[in-house]
């Protein structure tokens, strides 16, 4: 019987730019090289290749398995050693693509498998990918693909204790709520948000989840109910002091990220924030703050698809509820993800006067690049996530609504 793969629409269009990418994904990051990529390079008398191994291949004295059984060390510009002039790859080039790494051949794929599915998506560490996948304002679709003999092998990680039929239920109604164009964004998240802690309250099983599905619709059908929830307003105090003390987490580690740190930077200098660390918020901050909401708000009007293909994405790569220990847990982490690329998008709209899609696309990449691929920075991430009592739903409402 012929494999089945599930993959976001677009994701099978993706084609990796090369020289013109803006941010290409050979540099700063840590790559762990597996024992057959290894040798195939480390071993080659390619005389373009054998001085170049030498420098960047070296063994992980802490490997856990064959998966790391190497890794390589970054140039002195924090760049791969195999890049050429035109930064393309000289492993590619030279020894052709099987020669290639797995972390080097995948990326930026990601590959799952539940039961007898294979699941694929991208990450939005390159921007070319959160231009491919994020900038289709018709919504995120997604579609059945044939694998490749490649993508067979690459899928070999499973995901075990998962309930399928369980997980495809809370699944379709999540994305199908997150899709709901006749509410803000803002309230679709906060629904998903009211779901989650349903679920949360006992343990999922097929009449626990039939159940808080029935419910989460007949309050749905209620239009007053639903007007409660967008009159929800947000608390911009306990906002901006939470955007400090997280996006200060994520930049602790993260100096060489240069992307990333000017993001940041025109978060603090366009809303006059003073150092992340200083906890004090001042008038000031507090009136530009406010007043650049309305900004973005007016971006987001017309381009409220773009984090809403983020989210919908977030919630199918991740297996959502079950990237978690509770479903509540599991929606803090898309909480907080969608809530600081939307105050960087707020910074630059008080340091810019404006947003843009390029500023969208900007700060997913740089932002997913520095944190969902930074294993201490987003460790760290969720243990303030924890101290910050934001694991509860009142909370969380304060934060996450943007009032304007």
């Amino acid at each position: 019987m012929e494999k089945i793969m599930l993959v976001p629409k677009g994701t099978e269009q993706f084609r990796c730019i090369g020289a013109a990418c803006e941010d290409h994904c050979c540099n700063t990051w840590r790559v762990d090289i597996d024992r057959v990529g290894f040798m195939k390079v480390s071993t080659s008398s390619n005389p373009v290749i054998k001085p170049l191994a030498k420098k960047a291949y070296k063994i992980n004295s802490k490997a856990t398995s064959d998966v790391n059984y190497g890794s390589m060390k970054m140039n002195d510009k924090n760049e791969c050693h195999f890049l050429d002039e035109n930064k393309w790859c000289q492993i590619h080039k030279e020894l052709g693509e099987s020669a290639l790494c797995n972390t080097c051949s995948i990326y930026p794929r990601i590959y799952r498998k539940i039961g007898n599915v294979i699941e694929k998506s991208l990450t939005f560490s390159c921007p070319e990918v959160v231009r491919t996948l994020l900038l289709q304002q018709e919504g995120l679709s997604f579609e059945e693909a044939y694998p490749q003999a490649n993508e067979l092998i690459q899928s070999k990680a499973t995901l075990s204790g998962i309930p399928e039929e369980l997980m495809w239920k809370v699944r379709i109604f999540a994305i199908t709520l997150l899709q709901e164009r006749g509410l803000s964004l803002d309230t679709r998240i906060l629904l998903l948000g009211i779901f989650s802690d349903l679920l949360s309250k006992e343990p999922l099983t097929e009449q626990s989840v039939e159940n808080v599905i029935s419910l989460m619709n007949q309050r749905l059908a209620h239009s007053q109910y639903v007007q409660a929830i967008e009159e929800v307003k947000g608390n911009e105090l306990v906002q901006i002091q939470l955007h400090k003390e997280l996006l200060r987490t994520t930049v602790e580690e993260l100096s060489f990220n240069v992307r990333y740190v000017e993001v940041v930077n025109q978060f603090i200098v366009g809303l006059q924030t003073g150092p992340l660390e200083d906890k004090v918020v001042t008038e000031t901050t507090l009136q530009k703050y406010m007043a650049s909401q309305k900004i973005y708000q007016q971006f987001n009007e017309t381009h409220s698809y773009i984090l809403e293909n983020y989210v919908v994405h977030y919630v199918f790569t991740n297996v959502f509820p079950y990237n978690s220990q509770t479903p509540l847990q599991a929606f803090g982490d898309i909480a907080v993800n969608y809530q600081l690329i939307k105050a960087l998008l707020i910074g630059m709209a008080a340091h810019n006067g404006k947003v843009t899609v390029d500023d969208a696309v900007l700060v997913i990449q740089s932002y997913t690049k520095a944190v969902a691929h930074n294993n201490k920075s987003y460790k760290t991430l969720r243990q303030k996530i924890k101290e910050s009592n934001m694991e509860s739903l009142a909370f969380l409402f304060a934060y996450i609504k943007t009032n304007g």
